[in-house]
């Protein structure tokens, strides 16, 4: 009798776990302050056909959006180590405020979190413009939850007055936990005038910060030099996202 119910105890506790995982939504989104475009993992727009990952090209206003790429479960990290990448290519006929952000739901633990969350890519338009990188938790298990006080840390503006420039930047917080949560990773490319723009960002539940800061840097200086040398197209920027998922997959699993 003892195991019959210890049994239906490990079923239903199973059922649970398997459920919450099923409706946990990998969503991306792109948005110029006039039109917006929302694309879950695996729904209309999706040009990726791996759970966990979206890839994206629009064109819209004066943006062409080459490709778009985000990750989350269970193409890297887990449940109770997150981890984001969010990669762009972007080509602008004119200014622009651009807000591309990535958000997954239902992450789970207790206690800080060690986050560690870096951006690095290239901007090659008129002086002034500008990227940054934010990242938020919603202990409300909300998508997208970016209100008050959900803020994790933020790096930027980032920018130099002579074009091109190559950014980069990092930033590492430990916020509070409590059971499932929502993680949101934001980039804003505010370009100044016509041009074009490309950037990977990265972030980490780092258990290890030593470990895991050195790791931010490797990738900081690995994702310019891709950069550096990669043509604004759609294969060339999937292959990118490819291979820079080939690069944690050494690290993580």
């Amino acid at each position: 009798m003892r195991q019959q119910k210890l049994a239906s105890i490990f079923q239903l506790v199973f059922f649970f776990v398997m459920t919450s995982a099923a409706s946990a939504t990998l969503t991306y989104q792109v948005s110029d302050g006039i039109s917006t475009f929302t694309i879950a993992d695996s729904g209309s727009g999706d040009l990726s056909s791996q759970v966990g990952a979206v890839a994206y090209t629009n064109s819209f206003g004066n943006v062409s959006l080459n490709v778009g790429t985000a990750i989350s479960r269970p193409m890297i990290g887990s449940t109770a180590l997150p981890q984001q990448h969010l990669d762009s290519v972007i080509v602008s006929t004119g200014a622009v405020n651009l807000t591309i952000a990535l958000s997954d739901t239902n992450f789970s633990g207790s206690g800080n979190a060690h986050f560690l969350a870096s951006i690095a890519g290239i901007i090659n338009a008129a002086p002034g413009s500008t990227a940054t990188y934010s990242v938020y938790r919603d202990l409300s298990n909300n998508l997208f939850g970016t209100g008050p006080g959900t803020l994790v840390c933020t790096t930027g503006p980032l920018s130099i007055g002579a074009v091109p420039f190559n950014f980069g930047g990092s930033c590492a917080a430990a916020p509070t936990i409590n059971n499932a949560y929502s993680l949101t990773s934001v980039a804003n490319i505010n370009l100044f005038g016509p041009g074009n723009s490309s950037f990977d960002a990265v972030l980490v539940d780092a258990p290890e910060p030593a470990s895991i800061l050195l790791l931010g840097m490797g990738l900081i200086g690995l994702a310019a030099a891709w950069r550096r040398n990669a043509s604004q197209d759609l294969n060339q920027g999937v292959a990118h996202a490819s291979g820079l998922l080939a690069f944690f997959r050494r690290f993580y699993f």
